[in-house]
């Protein structure tokens, strides 16, 4: 089909070359923009307008994208619904969710991941060892009981965070499509760096990223 026309989400199977649909979409928590999305080759375009008329367009490469998810954060919405986010690699974030309703969000989020490539994509791991003093390990794991102090959720390109504590070490381990991008993100947040102060006079060493001395997998 050509671009100009607008149609329903519709399974991947059916896309054409060059496929738009009708979104609201918003980027960075800006102002939602009513208007279409377009997939073609390795672009994903956004346009539209918003409330009081003003045109608006927004170009995502999909070798840009690391993260889609579709998220159930109240944060997380456009004009109150529900959506899709897509995070770059350079840090910003877009929210789209379709005019056709929530029921077809899930298929707004496969189609964002095939045209991004991440469809079937692995999860890797990153796992970060913490020398901690052993007459302190019960003051560590209280710190690691009262959870990290940043919302899991709105941490792009993680799937899976975990925090063992031996009688000498803390193993954090984050896994997802790119954990090591989205530890760095992480460590970006003011509230962490605030946090490991804390740690400060319980922690016996440098940290250190483990690699595996052996792996195996049923997942590809």
């Amino acid at each position: 089909m050509g671009g100009g026309g607008h149609r329903p989400i519709m399974t991947l199977a059916m896309r054409d070359v060059t496929d738009t649909y009708p979104v609201v979409w918003a980027l960075n928590g800006g102002a939602p923009i009513t208007g279409t999305l377009e997939i073609a080759g390795e672009d994903i375009r956004l346009a539209g307008h918003a409330q009081d008329g003003t045109g608006a367009t927004c170009r995502i490469a999909a070798a840009e994208v690391f993260h889609v998810s579709d998220s159930g954060a109240e944060t997380d919405r456009v004009n109150g619904r529900r959506a899709v986010v897509v995070d770059e690699r350079g840090g910003r974030r877009i929210l789209i969710a379709s005019q056709a309703g929530g029921e077809h969000l899930n298929e707004l989020a496969v189609l964002l991941q095939d045209a991004a490539g991440l469809a079937g994509r692995p999860l890797t791991r990153v796992v970060v060892r913490v020398p901690v003093d052993p007459a302190q390990v019960e003051r560590v794991r209280e710190l690691v009981r009262r959870g990290p102090p940043y919302d899991l959720t709105q941490v792009p390109g993680l799937e899976r965070h975990e925090v063992y504590v031996t009688d000498r070490d803390v193993m954090f381990v984050f896994e997802g499509a790119d954990p090591g991008f989205a530890l760095e993100r992480v460590m970006r947040d003011a509230r962490v760096w605030s946090a490991l102060e804390r740690w400060d006079d319980y922690v016996a060493g440098q940290p250190s990223v483990l690699e595996p001395d052996y792996t195996w997998s049923r997942r590809p």
